[in-house]
């Protein structure tokens, strides 16, 4: 058994990392076999760990419709409403929220088009394409959409 395996049952490294190091691992050596430096790939047969739950999952809460219209009842400005919505009930990513333009709000079937996300670092927003570049629809209740709207009006 690897030092490296050794120290995850130890709890001193999480299985995540190890996964990782054992595929940079398998995949060089795998260059190597295909180099004819080397007969076989010994990290081949590693079993590795499973993922846990770990601490984030274990603790998840989900907003209940009460909870979302609570929230959504002390935001300040149609704006901060409309967004906080948007995040809630759209499960848009905070820069896909933000990367949204009028262009990309379809009210009339009830949709979100994310087409982009937006960064800001150092005080200057980055726009590049979604997570995974993942453009898709995202479809939206019609309350969400009237308010949407009443908001891009003008």
């Amino acid at each position: 058994m690897s030092e490296m395996a050794r120290s995850r049952q130890r709890g001193t490294r999480s299985a995540t990392v190890v996964i990782r190091a054992v595929e940079v691992l398998r995949g060089a050596l795998e260059v190597a076999v295909e180099d004819r430096r080397i007969a076989a790939n010994p990290a081949k047969g590693i079993e590795l760990p499973r993922k846990g739950r770990g601490k984030r999952g274990a603790n998840r809460r989900y907003l209940s419709r009460a909870d979302v219209r609570a929230a959504a009842g002390v935001c300040r400005t149609p704006a901060d409403r409309c967004l906080f919505l948007v995040l809630a009930l759209g499960g848009l990513r905070w820069g896909e929220a933000v990367g949204l333009r009028v262009e990309d709000v379809d009210t009339a079937r009830g949709r979100l088009h994310v087409r982009r996300s937006a960064t800001l670092v150092d005080g200057v927003w980055h726009v590049t394409d979604p997570k995974t570049w993942e453009r898709r629809s995202v479809p939206i209740p019609r309350h969400l959409a009237t308010e949407l709207d009443a908001l891009i009006a003008g």
